[in-house]
């Protein structure tokens, strides 16, 4: 079977969206099961660890369905970005107000996620870290995520020119690290 090009994908989400807000919990069960690895891979490179990534795709769709007739019809995938980003964003202000270092050590790791993680991986990881948070995430959702210019635009807040100029910045200082 032929993959659906991104703008049938884009349409498919955007009627299931439509179902959602009209509360079909099937449509937003087929949402999520479109958009959950996505929104999974955003989370983590924006810098969560694996379980506070989980929790916060759980919350992301949970805000979503309690927030659904509040959805303007922005395009799905942007409309869930953004949602995931506040959640991050949240969870990034209680974790700083939080005395406590609750994350687990990296000793944690299964064997065979230390053996999925390739050296590439880990240094374009390495690399993206090094990034300023802004460009960072521009990069991750422009190359990761695969959202348009004008939809990272309107999720950061920004100019669809400086969303270009982040992600140029960001992909050379990779490439320069990276040595690619």
């Amino acid at each position: 079977m032929d993959e659906a090009s991104p703008e049938d994908a884009a349409k498919l989400e955007d009627s299931l969206m439509r179902g959602a807000v009209a509360g079909d919990g099937a449509a937003m069960e087929q949402l999520y099961s479109l958009t959950a690895s996505a929104l999974f891979s955003y989370l983590r490179r924006l810098g969560s660890n694996h379980a506070d990534a989980d929790d916060l795709l759980q919350t992301t769709y949970l805000n979503a369905w309690r927030s659904r007739t509040r959805f303007r019809g922005i395009g799905a995938r942007p409309w869930l970005f953004s949602i995931a980003r506040n959640a991050f964003l949240t969870h990034v202000g209680k974790e700083a107000r939080s005395s406590v270092d609750n994350s687990p050590p990296l000793a944690l790791a299964t064997p065979a996620e230390n053996m999925a993680a390739s050296d590439l991986s880990r240094r374009i990881d390495r690399a993206l870290n090094e990034l300023p948070a802004d460009t960072r995430e521009a990069v991750v959702l422009s190359r990761v995520s695969g959202l348009s210019i004008s939809d990272i635009a309107g999720l950061l807040n920004t100019s669809e020119g400086n969303v270009r100029v982040k992600i140029h910045r960001g992909l050379t200082h990779l490439k320069e690290d990276i040595g690619l």
